[in-house]
């Protein structure tokens, strides 16, 4: 029995050593933290076609600010239905949602994920939640994916699916716009929507056919013309 408070208690020292140093760093080894106080994830019915997740119903390599402090190597996916943000315990044997009140930003493969405090803008009303971060500038484009569940009824049973509904937003002068069409985007760049709108034809980039691109790079294009 001594051997094993003994054995016990050197681990639990060596955890908290752990801890401890990677604080100092800055950054925190996940295995080792108050990472995992989050709540058990409750997935989805099996029975709803297609998937909940954005970019991929699979776990991808990642990062998170969770109280200010950075996790590398993480693995993530999003609930774009439910606006969560997930992560496997690290033992395995759940899933577990991390606290959206503690997850400052975050990113899965190559996109960036901020946690946007809408009541700290004027402009269109949205609730607070996770947006990807596109374009961080004076002025800034972001899309906040979502997903619903239709269903669908027929004479034999109810169908359930997931549809997509992102939605994209343009940060301008502390303003949140939520924009769904070129006159939408190019009315917030009055002074130089003509100069805009032909970029956006030198390009060939055709705003129905692909919107986050043409936003991305009319954001980008507006930035450049104000330095």
């Amino acid at each position: 029995m001594r051997r094993i408070n003994l054995l016990l208690f050197v681990s639990l020292f060596a955890v908290f050593s752990s801890v401890v140093k990677a604080q100092q760093k800055g950054t925190k080894n996940v295995i080792n933290s108050v990472f995992y106080n989050g709540v058990e994830y409750i997935s989805h019915s099996p029975k709803i076609t297609g998937s909940a997740f954005f970019p991929s119903k699979d776990y991808q390599t990642g990062s998170v600010v969770y109280d200010n402090v950075v996790y590398n190597d993480v693995q993530l996916k999003y609930d774009a239905v439910k606006d969560q943000l997930i992560t496997p315990y690290f033992t395995e044997t759940a899933d577990i949602t991390l606290l959206p009140g503690y997850v400052s930003k975050f990113s899965i493969g190559s996109l960036n994920f901020i946690f946007l405090n809408t009541d700290n803008f004027s402009g269109t009303k949205v609730p607070s939640g996770y947006f990807q971060e596109v374009v961080n500038d004076k002025v800034s484009f972001l899309i906040r994916h979502r997903k619903t569940i239709k269903e669908t009824s027929s004479l034999r049973d109810i169908t359930s699916a997931f549809l997509d509904e992102d939605e994209f937003y343009i940060i301008k002068n502390n303003t949140l716009y939520k924009v769904s069409s070129k006159s939408s985007v190019l009315s917030l760049f009055k002074d130089n929507k003509k100069e805009l709108n032909n970029f956006l034809k030198e390009q060939s980039i055709n705003f129905q056919d692909n919107p986050e691109l043409a936003i991305q790079r009319l954001v980008q294009k507006y930035n450049d013309l104000m330095r």
